[in-house]
């Protein structure tokens, strides 16, 4: 029996089923601090297609997280929370964003490709006011 796992791109997941298996790679990260919840890492991943996606670790898994988790590495990423992006300013224009749970298993992927996965603004976009500034990174 095989326990290969078919690896999902970032635009089809959805909150509704679990069990998804994505390779990413990391791309930005940064620490947190608010008043509200406490310390946090907040990550910034995208697929081998260019699409990306919110990733927020508690301070609980903060330790494990960036232990596991390398800049410009690729991994595979099982068993993770997914909820709707929301905000005025979002850092990228995924529908959801994803949270560490406690069962997250976060693994190195064999998967070589050097793509720094932005997309820049135009000055066009800029200079006529078409450019979405709500999305951080984009």
């Amino acid at each position: 029996m095989s326990t290969n796992k078919s690896v999902s791109l970032l635009k089809a997941i959805k909150p509704y089923k679990q069990g998804w298996h994505i390779q990413v790679k990391l791309v930005h990260s940064w620490r947190q601090k608010t008043i509200y919840g406490g310390d946090s890492l907040e990550l910034i991943f995208a697929d081998e297609t260019g699409d990306k996606i919110h990733y927020t670790c508690k301070r609980t898994y903060i330790q494990r997280t960036q232990r596991d988790l390398g800049l410009g590495e690729w991994h595979m990423i099982d068993v993770f929370s997914l909820s709707n992006a929301t905000g005025q300013y979002r850092t990228t224009n995924h529908t959801y964003k994803m949270s560490i749970i406690e069962d997250t298993k976060i693994s190195k992927s064999s998967l070589v490709c050097d793509d720094k996965f932005f997309s820049f603004a135009g000055f066009e976009e800029i200079g006529n006011g078409t450019l979405k500034t709500h999305f951080l990174i984009g």
